[in-house]
């Protein structure tokens, strides 16, 4: 928990944290931790993707951008395609936050 926070407050900071990834063994408490800390922090924007239920990178895609409010997109589309999307996604609500939070 305390290094999470850290790179949060490092966020918050000014420093950027697109992507904070969350491991260990099932059951650990690992979602239950993450909720909590991004729930209790102010300021910080969160968005929560549990990509276990995804069987396939692009179904990773799909979820994240469905978290982030976007349509899904098809294989057929590319990952490229995917990527920018979901970046775009993240700058838009990052730049929501920012208005918001001054």
């Amino acid at each position: 928990m305390k290094e999470l926070v850290g790179f949060l407050v490092t966020y918050k900071q000014g420093f950027v944290v697109p992507f904070i990834s969350v491991y260990g063994r099932s059951g650990s408490g690992k979602s239950t931790i993450v909720k909590f800390v991004c729930e209790n922090l102010d300021g910080v924007s969160h968005c929560f993707v549990n990509l276990r239920k995804a069987r396939t990178v692009f179904g990773c895609a799909n979820l994240i951008l469905a978290e982030l409010g976007e349509p899904n997109l098809k294989s057929a589309q590319g990952i490229n395609l995917t990527v920018e999307k979901i970046q775009n996604a993240i700058i838009s609500t990052w730049q929501l936050a920012t208005i918001n939070y001054n």
